[in-house]
């Protein structure tokens, strides 16, 4: 890909090790006996980090012909230096006169509204037999042990001045620290789910993770750990991941969880 270190690439993959080995088996699989590229659309695919390690992967690199779309004009423009096919998208609003084989929604489908909305425009983009992919929060299965874990190397971490509040709930289409963390501090809770459905020929695969947070800046957090978890994802509205795979099963069918 133009325009991307050999440190760019380490970081990307530092950060979305494990949503590449879940995801690039789902694609390839799906790559074999086409003698076209698999279409994908990577709906808030921020700086470019996890659409750059799909197109150089060895098992898909010329397979897959990748769009990538963003509300953000920075990150759109990073992208953009990294050689990605992308545009300055709202999901909601998007037009294509293609349909895509594969959507991706890497941490970013919790701040699409209406949710429903999204997941209906999901399926009306898929190709007959095609697939969604998530990458999203479970941040209900937080517990008190791991909580208690994470914000005593959180705290001291940013008293030392090593963090700035990055952990603070992230907008849409920028997630890379918050994925980062998650993926490294509470690996054990880290959950993939692939969600097949019978109707409409298509198949859903749906990948979940839960992932660190904080209050703002500008106020203390809340002495129960707990409660200063969730505080950030329920002050901006964010849904659960109960409830986004509520409104995926309303729309797909039945989910399969392994």
């Amino acid at each position: 890909m133009s325009g991307i270190s050999p440190a760019e690439t380490k970081k990307d993959l530092v950060e979305q090790e494990d949503m590449v080995a879940f995801v690039v088996p789902l694609l390839k699989e799906r790559t074999k006996d086409r003698s076209v590229p698999l279409e994908v659309l990577e709906v808030g695919c921020g700086n470019g980090g996890f659409a750059s390690l799909l197109l150089s992967h060895e098992d898909l690199k010329g397979k897959i012909n990748l769009k990538a779309i963003d509300p953000s004009e920075s990150a759109v423009n990073e992208c953009k230096r990294r050689g990605i096919n992308a545009e300055l998208h709202d999901f909601i609003t998007f037009e294509s006169p293609n349909k895509y084989d594969a959507i991706l929604f890497t941490l970013s489908l919790h701040h699409i509204s209406p949710l429903d909305q999204a997941v209906k425009k999901a399926h009306l983009l898929l190709n007959n037999g095609g697939i969604v992919i998530l990458d999203e929060f479970a941040r209900e299965k937080m517990d008190l042990v791991t909580a208690r874990f994470f914000y005593d190397i959180y705290d001291v971490l940013l008293e030392c001045g090593v963090l700035t509040h990055v952990f603070k709930t992230h907008q849409h289409g920028h997630h890379g620290a918050q994925k980062q963390h998650s993926h490294h501090h509470h690996h054990h809770q880290h959950q993939p789910h692939e969600t097949a459905q019978p109707h409409s020929h298509h198949q859903h695969e749906h990948h979940s993770s839960s992932s660190p947070s904080s209050s703002s800046p500008s106020q203390a957090p809340p002495k129960d750990l707990l409660e200063r978890w969730h505080q950030p994802f329920l002050s901006h509205g964010l849904p659960s991941s109960e409830e986004i795979q509520s409104v995926l099963q309303n729309n797909f069918g039945e989910i399969k969880i392994t």
